[in-house]
């Protein structure tokens, strides 16, 4: 049996995505396994009508597989705290681990102690889903 080298090893210059068939070239601000490299004071969701960025990132608030979870200020409403799942581009699994839970959080709708999804949006590494922080002081919450 031989044994795997991870992608950064390969020395090709190609991050492994996971995918069946081999390497694809690493999507810039994502890092070789799929997570996107979270920079305070970067731009997220460059969708109409904010072709610069909706929300503005604060810091990291954790990682696991799936993604990672980032504080934002919300340019729509005045700079409102959310925190917003980056979910990791690859593999496709993870995709589809992220709309089944953007499907429950929305029948949840916040009730049984859960986080309101507020909405979901693609950026330019993948999909993306702001939450509601229940109680933040800058939010003026209960």
């Amino acid at each position: 049996m031989s044994e795997r080298k991870p992608a950064a090893a390969a020395g090709n210059g190609k991050a492994r995505t996971g995918g069946r068939g081999g390497d694809t070239p690493q999507v810039p601000g994502v890092d070789e396994t799929g997570h996107f490299v979270v920079q305070p004071g970067s731009m997220i969701d460059t969708s109409a009508p904010f072709p610069k960025g909706r929300y503005k990132i604060l810091k990291q608030l954790g990682s696991g597989t799936y993604g990672k979870v980032v504080l934002c200020e919300d340019a729509k409403y005045q700079g409102a705290l959310v925190a917003v799942k980056l979910v990791r581009n690859t593999p496709h699994l993870y995709r589809i681990a992220a709309l089944n839970e953007i499907k429950v959080l929305r029948e949840l709708d916040g009730r049984n102690c859960t986080v309101k999804i507020l909405r979901d949006f693609e950026h330019r590494f993948g999909l993306q889903a702001p939450r509601e922080i229940p109680y933040h002081p800058r939010n003026n919450g209960p």
